[in-house]
């Protein structure tokens, strides 16, 4: 499905002028139903030749880190870039990418789409009604733990920061249940199962607590607003250089996720993320 045209007025500014995909014949139908100029032959023949570049892949966690391969050779011109998510689901691959965007000065973002939901947001701005957090859950449907987890961690984080210590899977592949550990005994659970359709938050905090749920009945959800929301953040980027979401951050919700894998494939055991980082 393509995004409606009704969207265009959002990012007026920008225009997709080169498109590349896997498979040559799709990348020139695309080109054609979107009228983008340039249907490439190569993934990077527009390096040095574009403001910013996309990294869209979206499928499933099979076809692992394509979007960081594809990106580099952009992000190694300074191009800024948008990496769909996740980050990576290597540790050593999302430190690489980071790196390398901080020696050339490229804004980068990677990100759940949730995080720009008004839901996620609004609670954000109203996070200092809560008081000190201690603890906070989220929960999700069912699906690959790094590829659909970030759905979960990325609001989470974005909501209370980073400083994650620890990780903990203690579910199992069909349900996961993943603890989080911080400084001060603050921790952080969340939850993938077989469950229906929805994200599920609640936040603890000295002063109060907050719960709220992003269904696919709602118009955000069912209109997509919070994909339409994350283009518009990426494009800012783009126009002005300044990153919506820092690189510790985005780095943390890789080292988390990452981090939770690690736990699941070791039989539950209890990882400390500063080991995962280079030393």
């Amino acid at each position: 499905k393509f995004i409606p045209s009704s969207v265009a007025p959002l990012c007026d500014d920008a225009r997709v002028t080169a498109i590349w995909t896997p498979d040559p014949a799709r990348t020139k139908v695309v080109a054609r139903a979107l009228d983008i100029p340039w249907a490439m032959c190569r993934s990077d023949d527009a390096v040095g030749k574009v403001d910013a570049v996309l990294s869209s892949d979206d499928s499933c966690e099979q076809w692992e880190d394509r979007n960081a391969s594809w990106a580099m050779p952009y992000i190694a011109a300074g191009t800024p870039a948008f990496l769909d998510k996740p980050l990576s689901h290597s540790t050593r691959e999302a430190f690489e990418v980071v790196d390398l965007a901080r020696e050339k000065g490229a804004p980068i973002l990677s990100c759940s789409g949730f995080r720009f939901s008004e839901a996620v947001r609004s609670q954000r701005r109203n996070m200092e009604t809560l008081g000190d957090i201690v603890g906070a859950d989220g929960a999700g449907p069912l699906g690959w733990l790094i590829f659909y987890g970030v759905h979960v961690i990325d609001p989470l984080v974005s909501m209370i920061g980073i400083g994650a210590q620890w990780v903990q899977h203690t579910g199992s592949p069909g349900n996961h249940l993943v603890v989080v550990g911080y400084d001060r005994a603050r921790t952080v659970c969340f939850r993938s199962a077989a469950m229906a359709y929805g994200f599920h938050f609640s936040l603890f905090g000295s002063d109060g607590t907050a719960r709220f749920s992003i269904h696919p009945d709602e118009p955000e959800i069912a209109q997509e607003r919070f994909h339409v929301e994350t283009v518009r953040a990426a494009v800012e980027m783009f126009r002005t250089g300044r990153m919506p979401v820092s690189y510790e951050e985005q780095l943390e919700v890789a080292l988390i996720l990452t981090g939770a894998k690690a736990s699941m494939e070791s039989g539950g055991k209890r990882i400390d993320l500063s080991d995962l980082r280079p030393h």
